[in-house]
């Protein structure tokens, strides 16, 4: 009798375990460490009130993937550059945009941020041009123009120079970046009584959202008579008429620049926008007039035109997503350099450097502020805006040990990563200086990723450097800004980070300030 091998044993017991994980209804996949709790909805209520304090638990006790559950539904958090670049590059057709996200749908609709598959990739084709670096002398000019707006005004609620006063710096950015993104998209800007409007909608928007999360009864709270209920819908009714009312404003003016009449008509607009010559600045109408072309041209002659309603969709995107996440980056970002005089006096010092003669600083200057974007990155790390990440596999993924099967939500937290101490020395402390060559060189791919990553990578983020250094040093060169004392600084992780509330700071003008 011939005794069988020690390979064949291994194989035969391999097998016997995988047919003990076989189930009639499919594979039981080994899962990774995790919390377990006698009532499943604890841990989701947990979360739902301090996500960032349940993912670093998680990291903490359980390392770079662990597993719980959200009600039914089965989460994987995975903390490590190398798995994050699995998930968002390396295996990214085996995932789409997780339910959380999918949720924002409610609000911004069908656009590139929440939409999948051929239509996305469609869609970001249309709008990526537009955020090309050609495009960035441009937007630099609507950049400085809306924060020298800003300075001014301030200046103006000032008796004298030796004065200050008190004001919310993050209600102060909103209404900064919405005028931006306000002459970015339409080409002018929204006056004071609709901006204060839009910023008001949106909270509630954003607000709401943690409502919409609540396993299973998320979905029922929204159709209840309840107020908060009514205020969602409210708000969004008036974001929607704005929008619309815009586009229609916008098709009529390209059908007048064409010196035509009647009603917006594909066929008439397909012959302007293969004209340059007229081609408008404004985001809005290139976004129409491309549409047309790609029906007129190339490959996607059969594309349908896009609906008012996709194109609401996508310009409510691009306008929340542009304002939103840049005004919490820079609130953050003066925050922290309110508290560290030595990196505020090295800024001041650059600036002194690379714009002699109190000159405007343009799109050209950029590049000279190296200390300042150190400044700005450091920011992004210690509070990116976007906070997490989450996708949906669709099919079976391999994650270090483990199989990832279809229907699972994957988590990757930048906030969590970012303060990895094995990625950063003292993770929770601001140094600029950190961001030297070689440390950049060293660092895995993942370990930072403010902007996402992957086919799905924020397109704007060019824009938002741009946007975020010519706004810091147009405001620092002619302001000093201390929080106000007592303020409490709280984080309120939502579909952002923003401070729970606001960010109120005492503002004086610089004793070198001429102007």
């Amino acid at each position: 009798m011939i005794k069988p091998s020690k390979c064949t044993y291994i194989y035969d017991k391999t097998f016997i375990e995988w047919l003990m994980r076989t189930t009639a209804s499919g594979f039981q996949y080994e899962r990774p460490p995790g919390p377990k709790f006698k009532f499943p909805y604890l841990l989701s209520l947990q979360f739902l009130k301090a996500p960032l304090t349940v993912l670093n638990d998680l990291a903490t006790k359980y390392g770079d993937i662990s597993y719980f559950k959200f009600g039914r539904q089965g989460i994987y958090f995975v903390n490590h550059p190398d798995y994050i670049q699995n998930v968002l590059t390396i295996n990214q057709s085996k995932f789409i945009k997780n339910p959380g996200l999918r949720l924002t749908k409610r609000i911004i609709g069908n656009g590139l941020l929440t939409s999948e598959g051929e239509y996305h990739k469609q869609q970001r084709g249309l709008i990526q041009p537009a955020f090309d670096y050609s495009h960035i002398s441009t937007y630099a000019n609507i950049v400085t123009t809306c924060v020298e707006d800003m300075c001014y005004k301030w200046r103006q609620t000032l008796v004298t120079k030796e004065a200050e006063m008190i004001l919310d710096i993050h209600h102060e950015m909103t209404k900064l970046t919405v005028s931006i993104i306000s002459n970015v998209l339409f080409g002018s800007n929204i006056d004071s009584n609709t901006t204060a409007g839009i910023i008001q909608d949106v909270a509630i928007l954003i607000g709401y959202f943690n409502h919409l999360r609540l396993p299973f009864i998320g979905n029922i709270m929204e159709k209840l008579p309840l107020t908060s209920s009514k205020k969602f819908h409210a708000a969004k009714r008036h974001l929607d008429s704005l929008i619309f009312t815009i586009i229609q404003e916008a098709r009529q003016r390209l059908m007048r620049a064409d010196q035509r009449s009647g009603n917006f008509d594909r066929s008439s607009l397909n012959d302007f926008a293969v004209n340059d010559k007229n081609s408008p600045r404004d985001l809005l109408s290139s976004l129409i007039l491309l549409d047309a072309r790609r029906g007129k041209i190339g490959s996607d002659k059969t594309t349908p035109s896009m609906t008012a309603q996709q194109l609401r969709d996508e310009i409510m995107t691009l306008f929340l997503a542009g304002h939103e996440t840049t005004a919490n980056a820079l609130t953050w970002t003066l925050y922290l350099i309110s508290q560290n005089r030595q990196v505020e006096d090295k800024i001041i010092e650059e600036i002194k450097q690379v714009l002699e003669s109190n000159r405007r600083p343009t799109e050209e200057d950029i590049s000279r502020f190296h200390y300042l974007r150190k400044v700005f990155t450091e920011s992004l790390r210690l509070y990116p805006p976007a906070w997490a990440i989450g996708r949906e596999s669709i099919d079976s993924a391999v994650i270090g040990d483990y199989t990832i099967p279809p229907g699972s939500v994957v988590i990757m937290s930048q906030y969590i990563t970012h303060r990895d101490p094995r990625f950063f020395a003292e993770p929770n402390e601001f140094i600029p200086e950190r961001w030297s060559s070689e440390m950049k060189s060293n660092l895995p791919r993942f370990a930072f990723f403010p902007f996402g990553g992957g086919s799905r990578v924020c397109m704007g983020e060019p824009l938002a450097w741009m946007e975020g250094i010519l706004l810091l040093v147009t405001i620092l060169r002619h302001w000093k800004l201390e929080l106000f004392p007592e303020h409490p600084v709280v984080l309120s992780p939502l579909i952002t980070l923003r401070p729970k509330y606001g960010m109120k700071m005492i503002v004086k003008r610089r004793c070198v300030d001429d102007y």
